[in-house]
């Protein structure tokens, strides 16, 4: 893919909750998939798992957690598990990391689905105890959430249209609490792109 395509599909992402009907074609489907298996996760651990189900095959048990009507609607859901005891902990402070590698996996899966058009939610707000014994999964994995994919039920992803954060207030300048202005990055950016960090080119070439 094109560096400009991509992102050009980030910017139609967008978390839908009502779906139409359609299948997803296994193809696309696999390839959905696919992205979330290869997924970069710390040293490699992929303390991560993934449980797919169909809606034609879930049971009423597993739709009480498709708790908005749209969500009912889609065609295929996707459980997103993470096992702390898989993952890479950091030395200092044994700080856990198969959520974040989860994370990325999701992030990953989802845009996927975006280059393809297909939409996706993202449901966290459930009962992780209950989900637990619905689908047998075992006390040592978190359930991340449940992610319910399938094509928009109002018509092609054209991007969220909720507001984020400024550049501004999003990135600081190099150390916490100082903000990186979007002019000041585009001059650092423009500086380094040259050849060394204060713009000079390097002399020591041959």
């Amino acid at each position: 893919m094109e560096p400009g395509k991509i992102i050009e599909t980030l910017r139609k992402r967008e978390s839908i909750r009502f779906f139409d009907r359609r299948p997803i074609p296994a193809p696309v489907l696999r390839d959905i998939l696919e992205s979330a298996r290869l997924a970069p996760s710390a040293k490699n651990l992929q303390p991560y798992r993934f449980i797919v189900l169909f809606r034609d095959e879930w049971s009423e048990e597993f739709d009480d957690f498709m708790y908005r009507p749209g969500f009912k609607d889609a065609p295929v859901a996707v459980v997103v598990l993470a096992k702390d005891e898989d993952s890479y902990h950091r030395p200092v402070d044994h700080h856990p990391y198969a959520w974040v590698d989860a994370s990325i996996a999701v992030t990953e899966m989802i845009s996927a689905a975006t280059a393809y058009g297909v939409g996706a939610c993202w449901i966290v707000y459930l009962d992780a105890p209950r989900l637990k014994s619905v689908l047998d999964i075992p006390e040592d994995w978190d359930v991340v959430g449940i992610i319910p994919m399938g094509y928009p039920a109002r018509g092609p992803l054209s991007g969220t249209k909720r507001k984020r954060r400024s550049f501004d207030d999003m990135f600081m300048n190099g150390r916490f609490g100082i903000s990186l202005t979007e002019e000041e990055f585009m001059e650092k950016a423009r500086r380094m792109e040259s050849g060394t960090p204060d713009g000079r080119q390097d002399d020591d070439t041959d």
